[in-house]
């Protein structure tokens, strides 16, 4: 199985989340600062997507909702979820993980990323 991929970048000074900086600059450049190239914070494609088919990245908040009452499709409709958890996505160990949700990372929702949406992580 091969997985496409694919970078990102924030850009700190215009606020701007910027596809393919690498057709922008030096790949060996961008690679080799660890993720920061000038002003740009660079983010890596996990080759996995949501439970939507949203495309999940580093860096990216993600969500899952967790129900005790429970059928075999998951959460009924006539109760409200006992908690909506949220966690950033990183590369840990060899892999891409959200490390306090502990559920299959296909099972997440995608609701922002850590520089659009810091708000998001307060809760």
């Amino acid at each position: 199985m091969t997985r496409e991929i694919k970078f990102r970048a924030w850009d700190k000074d215009s606020k701007k989340m910027i596809e393919n900086p690498l057709h922008r600059c030096d790949a060996y450049d961008v690679l080799d600062r660890k993720g920061i190239y000038g002003n740009w914070m660079i983010q890596q494609y996990t080759g996995l997507s949501d439970k939507n088919g949203v495309d999940i990245w580093e860096g990216d908040i993600v969500s899952i909702i967790r129900c005790s009452n429970k059928n075999h499709l998951g959460c009924t409709c006539d109760k409200k979820p006992d908690r909506d958890f949220t966690d950033v996505v990183v590369f840990k160990d060899g892999m891409f993980t959200a490390p306090e949700l502990e559920r299959p990372i296909n099972e997440y929702e995608v609701i922002g990323n850590i520089y659009q949406n810091k708000e998001l992580l307060t809760n």
